[in-house]
């Protein structure tokens, strides 16, 4: 079970220039591990336009990370309790696991497209 979330810019040329930055960013860093160690990316799609995807996993094993504290959910993501009910055995939803939610609100001066 994971979240996530899948960003476009419709082809705009500062999306673009985005997506270049990530580009040059992994393969320098493909540079620095050894091969088959850092996973390949490569922008997927949406119709024509690049898109960045992310996703993060609502759980972690214990075992993966026997040190690791537990986290309640935020109520907004869990309002129902449905994923505390099924966090059994060794699932363990942990500050790794957590994804802030943010949101922007334009004021009247800085009502362009963005």
């Amino acid at each position: 079970m994971r979240q996530s979330v899948s960003i476009t810019g419709f082809s705009t040329e500062a999306f673009e220039q985005a997506i270049e930055s990530i580009t040059l960013i992994h393969t320098i860093f493909s540079r620095v591990f050894k091969d088959g160690i850092l996973e390949h990316w490569q922008p997927s799609t949406f119709g024509e336009h690049p898109v960045i995807d992310m996703s993060n996993h609502y759980f972690t094993s214990r075992c993966q990370n026997p040190s690791a504290k537990l986290l309640a959910f935020h109520h907004l993501v869990n309002s129902n309790s449905i994923l505390t009910e099924i966090a059994v055995g060794d699932l363990i939803h942990t500050e790794e696991n957590n994804v802030k939610h943010f949101e922007w609100y334009p004021n009247e001066e800085d009502s362009q497209e963005k």
